[in-house]
């Protein structure tokens, strides 16, 4: 990622505030309600403490769709401990039970956790490292899916106090052009 051109990929994004803006669902299929309340459709809070077996997640509205670039920003206010939090993406063809545990999580998504120094891309990453974002932190995530003549999505997510920046190419599904969901997982009681 040391070669990312962020200031490129922040002119081809949707940033209005409009129809364009990302929102936390509401819909009970796409929040784990054992584990999560949302605040308003912009806030979440993790209200119980988690297990790896199980652990909240939170899809937004609306998907990434094929030939669009769009940015997310997520602010940190609490997070507290050191424990697994996720920020990425999953294909429509691969969502994942709001409620799946930490294993599901980093088989099916496209995503960077907390306590490792590279992104999970539909595989478990092996690069443990130390929590790269914390509470205040701000995680700015470029999904770029306008490459449509080689099949190929970017997905970029960047921590703006410290300026790392974690990036994952790969392969678009190429039958249907499946639209992408932005998700968050939390894991500690109290984190929002």
């Amino acid at each position: 990622a040391n070669n990312l051109d962020l200031n490129s990929l922040e002119k081809r994004t949707i940033t209005d505030n409009t129809e364009n803006s990302f929102l936390f669902s509401n819909d009970p299929g796409m929040i784990c309600s054992k584990f999560l309340n949302l605040v308003d459709r912009r806030t979440v809070v993790c209200h119980k403490n988690c297990t790896r077996s199980n652990q909240g997640t939170v899809y937004l509205d609306p998907p990434v769709k094929w030939g669009e670039c769009k940015e997310i920003t997520f602010h940190v206010e609490n997070k507290p401990g050191r424990m697994c939090y996720f920020f990425g993406v999953v294909r429509a063809a691969k969502l994942f039970n709001t409620d799946s545990g930490q294993a599901t999580i980093r088989q099916n998504s496209i995503s960077l956790e907390n306590l490792y120094g590279s992104m999970h891309c539909e595989s478990p990453s092996t690069k443990k490292s130390l929590p790269s974002f914390h509470t205040g932190s701000i995680l700015k995530m470029i999904v770029d899916r306008t490459d449509t003549a080689k099949n190929q999505m970017t997905v970029t997510i960047s921590i703006m106090k410290t300026g790392q920046s974690f990036r994952a190419n790969f392969q678009a599904d190429k039958r249907a052009h499946n639209n992408v969901v932005p998700f968050v997982s939390m894991y500690n009681k109290g984190a929002r």
